[in-house]
Protein backbone atom coordinates (compact mmCIF):
# COMPACT_ATOMS: atom_id res chain seq x y z
CA UNK A 1 0.00 0.00 0.00
CA UNK A 2 1.36 3.43 -1.04
CA UNK A 3 -0.11 6.58 0.69
CA UNK A 4 -1.06 9.64 -1.35
CA UNK A 5 1.59 12.57 -1.82
CA UNK A 6 1.08 14.20 1.67
CA UNK A 7 -1.60 12.44 2.99
CA UNK A 8 -0.02 11.08 6.36
CA UNK A 9 1.06 14.49 7.19
CA UNK A 10 -2.42 15.68 6.79
CA UNK A 11 -3.13 13.18 9.39
CA UNK A 12 -1.89 15.85 12.26
CA UNK A 13 -1.42 19.14 9.78
CA UNK A 14 -4.99 18.76 7.97
CA UNK A 15 -7.54 16.26 9.79
CA UNK A 16 -5.88 16.36 13.57
CA UNK A 17 -6.20 13.00 14.39
CA UNK A 18 -2.46 12.52 15.94
CA UNK A 19 -0.73 15.42 17.04
CA UNK A 20 2.74 15.04 15.62
CA UNK A 21 4.84 13.52 12.78
CA UNK A 22 5.89 10.73 14.01
CA UNK A 23 2.64 9.75 15.67
CA UNK A 24 1.10 10.01 12.11
CA UNK A 25 3.77 8.01 10.42
CA UNK A 26 3.35 5.19 13.41
CA UNK A 27 -0.30 5.09 12.45
CA UNK A 28 0.37 5.04 9.01
CA UNK A 29 2.76 2.07 8.94
CA UNK A 30 1.20 0.16 11.77
CA UNK A 31 -2.03 0.08 9.26
CA UNK A 32 -0.36 -1.36 6.16
CA UNK A 33 0.84 1.72 4.42
CA UNK A 34 4.02 0.57 3.17
CA UNK A 35 5.66 3.53 1.33
CA UNK A 36 5.04 7.18 2.26
CA UNK A 37 4.74 9.60 -0.98
CA UNK A 38 6.62 12.37 1.18
CA UNK A 39 8.56 13.03 3.88
CA UNK A 40 6.80 11.59 7.23
CA UNK A 41 8.48 8.40 7.18
CA UNK A 42 11.83 9.82 8.42
CA UNK A 43 10.43 9.57 11.91
CA UNK A 44 10.39 6.17 12.04
CA UNK A 45 13.30 5.74 13.34
CA UNK A 46 12.14 7.50 16.07
CA UNK A 47 8.88 5.96 16.08
CA UNK A 48 10.57 2.42 16.58
CA UNK A 49 12.75 4.06 19.59
CA UNK A 50 9.70 4.99 21.61
CA UNK A 51 7.81 1.80 20.69
CA UNK A 52 5.00 3.19 18.59
CA UNK A 53 5.93 0.80 15.76
CA UNK A 54 7.24 -2.86 15.98
CA UNK A 55 10.71 -3.14 13.52
CA UNK A 56 9.33 -6.42 12.47
CA UNK A 57 6.55 -4.53 10.52
CA UNK A 58 9.30 -2.37 9.03
CA UNK A 59 10.97 -5.54 7.81
CA UNK A 60 7.71 -6.25 6.57
CA UNK A 61 6.83 -3.46 4.22
CA UNK A 62 10.82 -3.89 3.13
CA UNK A 63 9.92 -7.21 1.87
CA UNK A 64 6.90 -6.03 0.32
CA UNK A 65 8.14 -2.72 -1.46
CA UNK A 66 11.46 -4.96 -2.85
CA UNK A 67 9.16 -7.79 -3.97
CA UNK A 68 7.23 -5.25 -5.98
CA UNK A 69 10.49 -3.56 -7.39
CA UNK A 70 11.89 -7.39 -8.24
CA UNK A 71 8.50 -7.99 -10.08
CA UNK A 72 8.89 -5.15 -11.94
CA UNK A 73 12.21 -5.73 -13.03
CA UNK A 74 13.61 -2.82 -11.89
CA UNK A 75 16.56 -4.57 -10.47
CA UNK A 76 17.58 -6.62 -13.53
CA UNK A 77 19.83 -4.81 -16.18
CA UNK A 78 17.70 -2.57 -18.47
CA UNK A 79 17.82 -4.01 -21.25
CA UNK A 80 16.76 -7.29 -19.82
CA UNK A 81 13.85 -5.36 -18.72
CA UNK A 82 10.37 -6.20 -21.14
CA UNK A 83 8.67 -3.14 -19.73
CA UNK A 84 11.75 -0.80 -20.70
CA UNK A 85 10.34 -1.97 -24.11
CA UNK A 86 6.92 -0.27 -23.98
CA UNK A 87 6.42 3.33 -25.79
CA UNK A 88 4.13 5.83 -24.23
CA UNK A 89 2.10 5.98 -26.83
CA UNK A 90 0.85 2.18 -25.69
CA UNK A 91 1.03 3.44 -22.00
CA UNK A 92 -1.06 6.17 -22.94
CA UNK A 93 -3.27 4.69 -25.49
CA UNK A 94 -6.99 4.49 -25.11
CA UNK A 95 -7.33 0.58 -24.14
CA UNK A 96 -4.52 1.56 -21.48
CA UNK A 97 -6.88 4.45 -20.64
CA UNK A 98 -10.12 1.92 -20.85
CA UNK A 99 -8.47 -0.26 -18.54
CA UNK A 100 -7.16 2.30 -16.04
CA UNK A 101 -10.46 3.80 -15.85
CA UNK A 102 -12.34 0.00 -15.18
CA UNK A 103 -10.05 -1.10 -12.45
CA UNK A 104 -10.30 2.16 -10.83
CA UNK A 105 -14.07 2.01 -10.49
CA UNK A 106 -14.40 -1.66 -9.30
CA UNK A 107 -11.81 -0.46 -6.57
CA UNK A 108 -13.76 1.91 -5.16
CA UNK A 109 -14.23 0.90 -1.36
CA UNK A 110 -17.26 2.44 0.85
CA UNK A 111 -16.51 2.58 4.37
CA UNK A 112 -19.29 3.36 5.92
CA UNK A 113 -23.10 4.12 4.25
CA UNK A 114 -24.68 4.99 7.80
CA UNK A 115 -28.49 5.47 7.39
CA UNK A 116 -28.51 4.15 4.26
CA UNK A 117 -27.32 7.58 2.31
CA UNK A 118 -26.19 6.03 -0.54
CA UNK A 119 -27.37 5.29 -3.18
CA UNK A 120 -28.75 9.14 -3.63
CA UNK A 121 -32.67 8.75 -4.18
CA UNK A 122 -33.09 11.16 -7.10
CA UNK A 123 -37.36 11.12 -6.00
CA UNK A 124 -35.97 12.59 -3.21
CA UNK A 125 -33.06 14.77 -3.45
CA UNK A 126 -33.56 17.67 -6.05
CA UNK A 127 -30.99 19.81 -5.08
CA UNK A 128 -27.39 18.97 -3.36
CA UNK A 129 -25.05 21.31 -1.77
CA UNK A 130 -21.58 21.13 -2.30
CA UNK A 131 -18.86 22.54 -0.63
CA UNK A 132 -15.24 22.84 -1.64
CA UNK A 133 -15.68 22.94 -5.39
CA UNK A 134 -12.19 21.43 -6.10
CA UNK A 135 -11.35 18.08 -8.44
CA UNK A 136 -13.17 15.58 -6.36
CA UNK A 137 -16.19 18.29 -5.63
CA UNK A 138 -16.72 19.65 -9.17
CA UNK A 139 -16.41 16.05 -9.95
CA UNK A 140 -19.84 15.92 -7.57
CA UNK A 141 -21.38 18.40 -9.24
CA UNK A 142 -21.22 17.08 -12.97
CA UNK A 143 -22.78 13.35 -11.49
CA UNK A 144 -25.40 15.44 -9.53
CA UNK A 145 -26.17 17.13 -12.62
CA UNK A 146 -26.34 14.49 -14.76
CA UNK A 147 -28.56 13.01 -12.50
CA UNK A 148 -31.02 16.50 -12.92
CA UNK A 149 -30.34 17.90 -9.70
CA UNK A 150 -29.79 21.34 -9.17
CA UNK A 151 -26.85 22.15 -7.83
CA UNK A 152 -25.59 24.69 -5.58
CA UNK A 153 -21.62 25.17 -4.73
CA UNK A 154 -19.96 26.95 -1.89
CA UNK A 155 -15.34 27.04 -1.55
CA UNK A 156 -14.01 29.73 0.50
CA UNK A 157 -10.63 28.95 -1.86
CA UNK A 158 -12.04 28.79 -5.09
CA UNK A 159 -9.18 29.36 -7.56
CA UNK A 160 -9.70 30.63 -10.65
CA UNK A 161 -8.71 28.02 -12.59
CA UNK A 162 -11.16 25.53 -10.62
CA UNK A 163 -14.15 27.92 -11.44
CA UNK A 164 -13.27 27.79 -15.17
CA UNK A 165 -13.32 23.88 -14.38
CA UNK A 166 -17.61 23.85 -13.02
CA UNK A 167 -20.07 23.41 -15.16
CA UNK A 168 -22.47 27.16 -16.01
CA UNK A 169 -25.46 25.17 -14.43
CA UNK A 170 -23.50 24.95 -10.90
CA UNK A 171 -25.26 27.99 -8.78
CA UNK A 172 -22.08 29.39 -7.09
CA UNK A 173 -22.56 31.26 -3.59
CA UNK A 174 -20.88 33.43 -1.84
CA UNK A 175 -22.61 32.61 1.70
CA UNK A 176 -22.61 28.94 2.29
CA UNK A 177 -25.63 29.95 4.54
CA UNK A 178 -27.89 29.81 1.23
CA UNK A 179 -26.26 26.45 0.18
CA UNK A 180 -27.76 25.69 3.84
CA UNK A 181 -31.21 26.71 3.10
CA UNK A 182 -31.93 25.17 -0.16
CA UNK A 183 -30.26 21.72 0.03
CA UNK A 184 -31.41 18.26 0.23
CA UNK A 185 -28.57 17.11 0.54
CA UNK A 186 -25.27 18.36 1.21
CA UNK A 187 -21.53 16.82 0.80
CA UNK A 188 -18.13 18.53 1.98
CA UNK A 189 -14.80 18.14 0.25
CA UNK A 190 -12.41 20.67 1.63
CA UNK A 191 -9.98 19.81 4.49
CA UNK A 192 -11.08 20.02 8.40
CA UNK A 193 -8.90 23.05 9.79
CA UNK A 194 -9.37 25.63 11.86
CA UNK A 195 -11.07 27.59 9.80
CA UNK A 196 -13.75 25.57 7.75
CA UNK A 197 -14.44 23.40 11.17
CA UNK A 198 -17.75 25.75 11.72
CA UNK A 199 -19.22 24.48 8.48
CA UNK A 200 -20.26 21.47 10.35
CA UNK A 201 -20.44 22.99 13.54
CA UNK A 202 -24.27 23.06 15.52
CA UNK A 203 -24.65 26.81 14.59
CA UNK A 204 -24.37 25.94 10.48
CA UNK A 205 -26.33 22.79 10.83
CA UNK A 206 -29.37 25.22 12.86
CA UNK A 207 -29.39 27.16 9.65
CA UNK A 208 -29.82 23.68 7.40
CA UNK A 209 -33.22 23.09 5.58
CA UNK A 210 -35.38 20.61 7.43
CA UNK A 211 -34.58 16.63 6.91
CA UNK A 212 -31.31 17.81 4.88
CA UNK A 213 -28.57 14.79 5.09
Amino acid sequence: MVSDCGAIMDFHAGHHITDTPMESAAMAMNNGCDLNCGSMYHFLKQAVREGLVDEKRLDEALVNLFTARMKLGVLDQKEENPYDRIPYNVVDSEPMRRLNRDVAAKSVVLLKNENGILPLDKSAIKTIGVIGLGAIGALVCNIALDMGMDVYGFDPFLSVDAALRLDRHVHVVKDVSELYRVSDYITLHIPYTSGTKDFIAAEAISKMKGGVR
